[in-house]
């Protein structure tokens, strides 16, 4: 169902439509939304599990009628209509994560399963789907089901992403984007046995410089890991549980921020009995070494805290809800600052907060009941109308945003985009330029080739990257993180460009290093756009000037002209006379020697030929279309003899053929023994 800022219904989509029912004692899931397309509109992801029967008999209504568990995530429009569905594994537990993960500049869906479904049989892992539903891989985690939702982030620094999630057997998961594994953990710190439903939080707590993971399991325990599987502490239930016959969990997934602007980070998150009649349970701050911070009791929680500064005074206020049906809303330093009873049956559902009417007041979102039969289950709406001045919403949803890594860590800088500059000097640097996608930055950094080489303040959307170390023809890849206290953000868009000085002779173009080499050594030089037009052809007076100016051959300019369509006012007279001077050049029988026109590659290797002074005196022919009797047959093999010419794979040379600006660069570059 969608409803708008009032509480009216926009639509209503059956999603068990062709199935019996949807499964009654499986909790629902929240919908993700995401520009999976790239339209510009989000598409909304909903994962669920559907009961269903093919005996003649309803399983919903029926407790001797055997349902199977079909699970299927959905894909829908801002309307209501399924755009795809996708059926198949194990029973959805989890909240998908939606990123790019691959960097393929499409999203993929990635999301736990487990449990059994049809026919008896069991998978569980982790999926990943193409922003179309097309599966790319499954990872088959060879326990128990994985109900925790899975976490995306680098946790190591090395600019690709990695996909953290614990499972029922209590192990801990890290993965990497193609679904591989990178390392697991076990999860206990006694004698317990549980599992690990939670999501992973993901954040750098102890600031040296990568992700930790802090993940808590059904007994109760919490565990912080370094990005490489090192345990670093572990709380244990008996340093906070008042209640010793109780059996504590933690279902809880954590979120952490600075929370009292005191520089370090707090560690948030619910504890809960487990479904012994346990009717205590804690809101918990953590510190970076696992030692309580302090305490408030509530009823057991699911709850993934919220955070937002609604009274405007720099810290954050805690919004929690718990199952025994209550709202809350603490202080930084643990104060239970409002309270409000709900629904007997529990609140299971995480709160939302935000501006949703755009009235400058903070609303805040509350799913009641678990099951659905109570009176007051349902979706409520209120505004903190009486706290005035508020600040900023660190974050208002579960996990913070669709990475699921539930800490406060910035949101990655958007819409990077790099253009390259060649200075007057020559020298190539790279202008960066971005959008900011948060507002709780205090950095961002600048990355080329996966390393760090800028910090910058955040007052700052743009960086030249003119280091003189940028070599020509290497491909370099940038990208921009920011950060807080709470770790670094995910990369934005990555960026690969090369270090090329004309536009449109990249790299891969055969003729690139040798044009890049006549640059450089300043004999030819491209056009005001930028561009080097390689496939244009070479007249005969601009190949008069390239040749001249690689043999570094002084202009000449005599009173008298030597050829009668080259007067002295002719823009390339000097380069003209010179090449005559030196025996480069004849002319034509006329006294003309044709400027303008575009020069083939015989008269090119005729020129290069004379001015080095090469003579043939063979009679080998090389190339079928230049047999011995072609009137430039010698300079041509002397050419070729001295490695300036190969030719075409057919074995042809095609000596009337015009030259082009890039055939000119690699004949003149062989012709002083540049070879590449």
């Amino acid at each position: 169902m969608c409803y708008d800022s009032s509480g009216n219904i926009q639509w209503c989509t059956d999603l068990s439509e062709g199935y019996e029912c949807t499964y009654p004692d499986w909790y629902g899931f929240t919908p993700v939304a995401a520009d999976l397309d790239n339209d510009g509109i989000d598409e909304i992801v909903i994962s669920t599990t559907i009961l269903y029967s093919d005996k003649g008999c309803n399983p919903c209504t029926d407790p001797g009628c055997l349902g199977t568990r079909k699970p299927v995530i959905f894909c829908v429009d801002l309307e209501g209509n399924i755009l795809w569905k996708k059926c198949g594994y194990g029973a959805m537990y989890s909240i998908p994560a939606i990123f790019d993960i691959d960097e393929d500049n499409e999203l993929e869906i990635i999301y736990g399963v487990g449990f059994y479904v049809e026919g008896g049989s069991q998978n569980n892992g982790v999926v990943c789907l193409g922003s179309d539903g097309t599966e790319k891989w499954f990872f088959d985690s060879p326990g128990n089901s994985v109900e925790s939702s899975p976490a995306i982030s680098d946790i190591d620094n090395d600019g690709s992403v990695e996909i953290i999630f614990g499972s029922e057997d209590m192990y801990l998961w890290v993965i990497n984007n193609n679904g591989e594994l990178i390392w697991h953990r076990f999860l206990s710190g006694g004698s317990c046995s549980g599992s690990v439903t939670p999501s992973p939080l993901v954040a750098d707590i102890n600031s040296d410089g990568y992700k930790e993971i802090v993940i808590g399991n059904d007994c109760g325990d919490l565990f912080a890991y370094s990005h490489d599987g090192q345990r670093l502490w572990v709380l244990l239930k008996d340093e906070y549980v008042d209640i010793e016959e109780k059996w504590p969990s933690i279902k809880s997934s954590a979120t952490a921020a600075d929370i009292d602007n005191d520089g370090d980070l707090e560690i948030l998150l619910g504890q809960a009995y487990g479904f012994d009649g346990g009717t205590n349970g804690y809101l918990l701050a953590v510190d970076d070494q696992g030692n309580i911070v302090w305490k408030a009791q509530t009823s057991p929680s699911w709850c993934s805290p919220a955070l937002c500064d609604v009274t405007g005074d720099g810290n954050k206020e805690i919004f929690f809800t718990d199952l025994g049906g209550n709202f809350y809303i603490f202080s930084s330093n643990g104060e239970q600052l409002a309270k409000k009873h709900f629904d007997d049956t529990g609140i299971m559902a995480s709160p939302i907060v935000g501006d949703i009417d755009q009235d400058q007041n903070i609303e805040v979102i509350i799913k009641t009941g678990i099951d659905g039969t109570t009176p007051n289950w349902g979706i409520y709406c209120y505004e903190i109308s009486e706290i005035t001045n508020r600040g900023s919403i660190l974050w208002g949803r579960y996990l913070k945003d669709n990475t699921n890594r539930g800490a406060a860590a910035p949101y990655s800088p958007e819409n990077l985009q790099v253009n390259r500059i060649v200075e007057e000097s020559g020298q190539i640097v790279f202008d960066l330029s971005w959008q900011d996608g948060s507002e709780d930055e205090e950095v961002f950094y600048v990355y080329r080739n996966g390393e760090l080489i800028h910090t910058l303040n955040t007052n700052t959307l743009s960086y030249r990257d003119n280091d003189p170390s940028i070599s020509v023809g290497e491909i370099y890849q940038y990208y921009i993180t920011a950060y807080n206290i709470a770790g670094e953000s995910i990369p934005s868009n990555k960026v690969n460009i090369a270090a090329q000085h004309f536009s449109d002779v990249p790299p891969s173009y055969w003729g690139f290093p040798y044009i890049e080499y006549m640059y450089t050594n300043g004999i030819i030089s491209g056009f005001g756009d930028g561009t080097f037009r390689p496939t244009d052809n070479v007249t005969r007076a601009q190949f008069c000037k390239m040749i001249v100016n690689t043999l570094g051959i002084e202009q000449y300019f005599p009173e008298t002209p030597t050829f009668s369509d080259v007067p002295k006012g002719y823009w390339a007279y000097g380069y003209i006379e010179a090449a005559h001077k030196a025996g480069i050049i004849n002319g034509y029988g006329d006294g003309t020697f044709r400027p303008n026109e575009n020069i083939r590659r015989d008269h090119i290797a005729a020129m290069v030929s004379r001015a080095m002074g090469w003579s043939y005196t063979g009679a080998e022919q090389v190339f079928s279309d230049v047999p011995p009797s072609y009137s430039f047959y010698s300079e041509i093999m002397s050419c070729y003899e001295h490695h300036v010419i190969s030719g075409y794979g057919d074995g042809t040379f095609r000596p009337l053929n015009l030259a082009q600006r890039s055939h000119a660069s690699k004949f003149l570059c062989g012709m002083i023994g540049i070879v590449f």
